[in-house]
């Protein structure tokens, strides 16, 4: 029956995700992130061929494991591993895995319904809710966040295990939660948390503490297979982000809106609930039909209907876990009209891993789960007291509760297929593998890093290394070398890009209507052709303008290969930190004293984005004689001061100082994946009695003013006269 019942949810899926299923190699969900986790999905099928070097993805080069950076989709990888035998492009294999997952999910859901409640008919409901509802479509293009369907899995050999003791339920049950985990972090922390709290419920689903104790051994087995499978990844993702692993601010806090409006295609509800897309993971509607189905549930058992009955057994561990992850949902801060206060979240903010996770709202995934169950018993009540045509009355309530969800067809993006590439991509792929690493110029401005994105698309299909990309998080050069490639298009970005390794650039020249872009365009071109000796032309490319959006940069491209430099000398480093005894300091930002507390962690910190005027003035307790400026960065490498001037205090007088960043100094430092690396300033040697850094401009969409340690030092050895 289970196999009849999947292929009927697997139906469902294809049905009610169009048109990414209809035209599955050529639409994607409407969002950069989508982008992202079909590269992300498409690299780690890689990974699976090369399990001695499975995240070695081809964006930011030179890094070595570029999928730890985002959610790396083991999990989602594995499952799908036949699909990836078949050499699926990125963009059909997304599309298959999203319909795969919500069919898993239904079926999960629908034999954890069918374990609690004992009706095939009725556990249909929990199936219809679970799945196919309005978070799962409005996540589309975060299909981790959708990738729940391994939860289920979790508890049904749970509660098989607490009831039966038997090792392979414990075992099902750990490799569940490991399935669940390499899908998704967040689920894997959460679900960690809700099944800790929720421990005195499972012992007494399993007899007593006397029985409970017979389980350990069990247990004790499910626990190390999840182990064994789960955290060799999480080491080594932590190993990797370490250097940029800074806790990440709560992105958005719950609203009433999140339950009561739905996507503007909703079948019955979207003239009058639904609204264009503001932000993902927003939209929670539950669906009126398991409400009440759960109302009915409350009703009959506060009549008592369910006195001296043994079934709905494993229903109330997961009614708490329901409700412990709406409260959780919140946070770690709560707004109020007397402004914010701490959330439940923050009762767990020891918890490790638990400081990244700033969408505390994919929490009620758990709750949806919780309530698609109560909906089953709901639904079971009916059924039992109208057992005729069981299965017909079970089937129409599931559709009323997926009507109540449907919203053909979702938001999506056109995407060009392999053979609609523009022409330089199709030459990438087929003569394109002796130039090297590349990078994609002009890359985005910082406020638009999104259309990175962009290029994974086309790099799933061409294969190179590139410096260019987007994801949660980035390595510590990225936004710096990104920054001056729009600020130094020449001999300077070559020499940088030498250091990292890239050897060819692909300049779009065509106009974005952005001066920044246009502008660096224009310049390195204009570089080029004075310097052909630096940058040769390999090949010119002319397409039509078929392309929009995000792909508008597209068509009429330049290939060029990056000739090789001299062997640079590296400058000796710095002087001797000056001792900070005494300094004083003012700052347009408030505490500017945390910039020189000797702790990297706290900062001087912008409430805006950097902008012309901010600054950090510093007076020393006496005169000192200084070469060189630096702010150490911490793990916030991509908030360095941009376009800064140094004056120095001499006298009564500051003076602005020529500096000169020492940019060799710096790449090297962040490639070598330090926790704390220094940007550098030198200057001829003086003697001053303080140093002011202010920024000359700014931008939307540039990082806050952030200065973690400023540091000034004294002459080196070399610089000392006899």
């Amino acid at each position: 029956m289970a196999a009849v019942v999947f292929h009927v949810f697997l139906a469902t899926a294809v049905l009610s995700t169009r048109p990414l299923s209809s035209d599955a190699s050529s639409r994607l969900p409407a969002n950069a992130d989508a982008l992202v986790f079909a590269w992300t999905l498409k690299s780690m099928c890689g990974g699976l061929a090369h399990p001695w070097d499975p995240f070695r993805g081809n964006m930011f080069y030179p890094d070595t494991a570029s999928l730890l950076y985002t959610e790396p989709l083991v999990s989602l990888a594995v499952q799908v591993a036949p699909l990836c035998a078949l050499d699926l492009d990125h963009v059909t294999l997304y599309n298959t895995t999203y319909a795969l997952v919500l069919a898993l999910s239904a079926l999960g859901a629908w034999l954890l319904a069918r374990e609690i409640t004992g009706s095939s008919a009725a556990a249909l409901v929990a199936a219809a809710v679970f799945a196919f509802n309005t978070a799962n479509y409005d996540s589309a293009a975060r299909i981790q966040i959708v990738a729940s369907q391994w939860t289920p899995f979790c508890f049904l050999y749970l509660i098989r295990f607490c009831k039966g003791g038997k090792l392979k339920d414990a075992v099902f049950m750990g490799g569940a939660f490991a399935l669940q985990s390499l899908s998704c972090t967040y689920y894997e922390i959460f679900l960690a948390i809700l099944l800790l709290l929720s421990v005195p419920f499972w012992i007494r689903l399993a007899g007593g503490m006397t029985e409970a104790r017979r389980r350990l051994p069990g247990l004790a087995a499910g626990l190390v297979l999840a182990a064994v499978l789960v955290l060799p990844v999480n080491a080594a993702q932590r190993l990797h982000l370490d250097p940029v692993l800074a806790t990440r601010p709560q992105a958005q806090q719950i609203t009433l809106s999140f339950f009561t409006e739905v996507l503007p295609t909703n079948l019955l509800y979207g003239s009058v609930l639904g609204r264009d897309r503001m932000a993902y993971d927003a939209l929670y509607f539950p669906g009126f039909a398991p409400l009440a189905l759960a109302l009915i549930l409350a009703w009959w058992r506060v009549r008592g209907g369910g006195k001296g009955r043994k079934d709905d057994s494993g229903l109330n561990p997961l009614v708490f876990v329901g409700l412990v992850a709406f409260l959780l949902a919140y946070g770690a801060r709560v707004a109020t009209p007397f402004g914010e206060i701490p959330g439940p979240l923050s009762l767990f903010s020891a918890v490790p891993g638990l400081g990244q996770a700033r969408v505390p709202s994919r929490f009620l995934m758990f709750s949806r789960l919780a309530l698609a169950l109560v909906a089953a018993a709901g639904a079971h009540r009916i059924l039992r007291r109208f057992p005729r045509r069981e299965w017909a009355k079970g089937s129409l309530l599931a559709l009323v509760c997926l009507a109540e969800h449907w919203s053909v067809p979702l938001e999506s993006w056109e995407v060009s297929t392999k053979n609609q590439l523009p022409a330089a991509y199709q030459w990438l792929q087929t003569s394109g593998s002796s130039l090297g690493p590349i990078l994609e110029f002009p890359p985005s401005l910082q406020r638009l890093r999104r259309e990175e994105s962009a290029w994974l698309h086309t790099a799933a299909f061409h294969g190179l290394p590139m410096a260019n990309g987007f994801s949660s998080f980035r390595p510590p050069w990225f936004e710096f070398v990104m920054e001056k490639a729009l600020q130094w298009p020449d001999e300077r970005l070559l020499a940088i890009l030498r250091q990292i390794g890239i050897r060819a650039i692909v300049v779009h020249p065509r106009p974005r209507g952005l001066p920044e872009l246009d502008g660096a365009t224009g310049a390195l071109l204009d570089y080029a052709a004075a310097h052909p000796e630096q940058l040769s032309l390999v090949q010119s490319f002319s397409d039509p303008g078929r392309w929009s959006g995000i792909w508008s940069r597209l068509g009429d491209e330049k290939i060029f290969a990056i000739a090789p430099g001299a062997p640079s000398s590296p400058e000796p480093p710095p002087g001797p930190i000056v001792d900070r005894t005494g300094w004083s300091c003012r700052s347009t930002e408030p505490d500017c004293e945390l910039a020189m507390d000797g702790d990297p962690a706290t900062m001087l910190r912008g409430r805006e984005a950097q902008s012309r005027g901010q600054f950090l003035k510093v007076w020393f307790k006496e005169p000192k004689d200084i070469e060189a400026i630096s702010v150490s960065l911490g793990r916030v490498a991509e908030g360095f001061p941009r376009d800064p001037v140094f004056r120095l205090l001499s006298g009564d007088t500051w003076s602005a100082m020529d500096t000169r960043l020492d940019v060799e100094a710096f790449l090297t430092e962040t490639m070598r994946r330090s926790t704390n690396p220094a940007m550098t300033w030198r200057f001829p040697r003086a003697t001053v009695s303080g140093f002011e850094i202010r920024l000359r401009s700014g931008g939307e969409g540039f990082r806050e003013f952030q200065v973690p340690e400023v540091n000034a030092h004294a002459p080196s050895v070399q610089t000392i006269p006899r």
